[in-house]
């Protein structure tokens, strides 16, 4: 199943959990996980309500007087020494990271140097890892998602008087689809902004698709407009038809350390696909030939991360046509917990069935089962 973020008026980070909860996250079950976090003197109310003739949710932060600031590495710590899943984990520290990154850009410094207030919230830690943990219960197979409202004006914080979009904001949205939206005011937020440029896949144009479930997440600000964000499960219909690139470069003065650094940095930039061929190139040296898969939204960046950090002084770009069978997410209950697992559907017929690997070594470390064992216990 994939999810659909069609954000009305824009989108925040409390908009973004509110949402999730109302597609059908128990609020009980999320309550005991966000409060698995080792932070004090905070409380998270969820509250059903009904706004602009619909029903949905208002999530809400309260936390103490004197709160800390905290920079990428004390979040990152908070989260990890929590007794969160790990899955829950890699969410939440991936979306600080983008979030900080593009923070520390702004300000000219690195993600770790920076300190500021924003980031370091309670309020942010709690929507993100709040995210993480809806998402990781829904069990979501790909992040979709419509242009992205910005909005218009200023915005006080803690460096002073900014316009809005915020320079965060339009970092982290480099790429994407954007509009500014018919409100004055901040529409999209930068912990918002994180959250959709970590998590989605693509932007929808006219993709078909079956609508499943729609939850409905309200923000705190009023505007002309519902302040709304909509979550919106969907089921592909047929198979998926795009057009994508496929990047190419040759290189010859590096060493496989290097390589394997930099298709990590590619895999953070949500590609679609990388791999690293051997060559040999001219006067017979051995080389590597490293290919990157990418969707239209993603050239910029791509192109960036390729240039910066390989030695390749040119890129080869070509557009291509992909196919791409319909999938569905099952969960199945085995003796050793729930696993994930994945169908693939041609003309209504289910043609591959894998199972997710990242349960399967979860599974595997926490019970000491060898994965290949463990694969032939479940297919029994």
């Amino acid at each position: 199943m994939n999810l659909l973020l069609n954000p009305v008026s824009g989108i925040s980070g409390d908009m973004t959990v509110a949402a999730l909860i109302d597609l059908g996250v128990p609020v009980e079950y999320f309550m005991e996980e966000i409060y698995k976090l080792p932070i004090r003197n905070f409380e998270v109310k969820v509250e059903r309500v009904n706004r602009y003739g619909l029903m949905g949710v208002d999530f809400s932060v309260f936390f103490g007087d004197g709160e800390e600031e905290r920079n990428l590495r004390d979040i990152e710590g908070i989260i990890e020494s929590s007794n969160l899943n790990q899955n829950v984990k890699e969410i939440s520290k991936k979306i600080f990271r983008k979030l900080s990154e593009a923070e520390a850009k702004v300000h000219g410094k690195s993600a770790y140097e920076i300190h500021f207030h924003e980031v370091g919230a309670v309020d942010s830690i709690c929507d993100i890892v709040g995210t993480a943990i809806c998402l990781d219960y829904l069990k979501i197979n790909e992040v979709w998602a419509t242009a992205v409202p910005l909005g218009t004006g200023f915005v006080k914080c803690s460096h002073g008087i900014i316009p809005v979009p915020t320079p965060a904001v339009l970092e982290l949205l480099k790429g994407f689809p954007t509009f500014l939206g018919t409100e004055e005011g901040e529409l999209t937020t930068p912990t918002g902004a994180a959250i959709i440029s970590t998590l989605v896949n693509r932007f929808v144009k006219n993709e078909g698709f079956k609508v499943q479930k729609i939850g409905h997440g309200f923000g705190k600000k009023t505007f002309s407009i519902p302040n709304l964000l909509r979550a919106i499960l969907i089921e592909e219909e047929n198979m998926k038809k795009e057009d994508i690139y496929v990047f190419e470069c040759n290189i010859d003065d590096t060493t496989p350390q290097i390589m394997g650094h930099i298709m990590e940095k590619l895999f953070c930039e949500n590609i679609l696909d990388a791999w690293i061929t051997p060559i040999i190139m001219k006067k017979g040296r051995p080389g590597f030939l490293l290919s990157v898969l990418v969707k239209e939204n993603m050239i910029d960046k791509v192109q960036e991360v390729i240039f910066r950090e390989t030695t390749t002084i040119g890129i080869r770009r070509y557009r291509v046509e992909r196919e791409e069978l319909e999938r569905e997410i099952k969960v199945l209950n085995t003796d050793y917990g729930d696993l994930r697992v994945k169908e693939s559907k041609f003309k209504g017929e289910t043609v591959n069935v894998s199972y997710e690997f990242e349960d399967l070594k979860r599974i595997s470390n926490q019970y000491g089962i060898p994965i290949k064992v463990l694969l032939n216990k479940i297919k029994e």
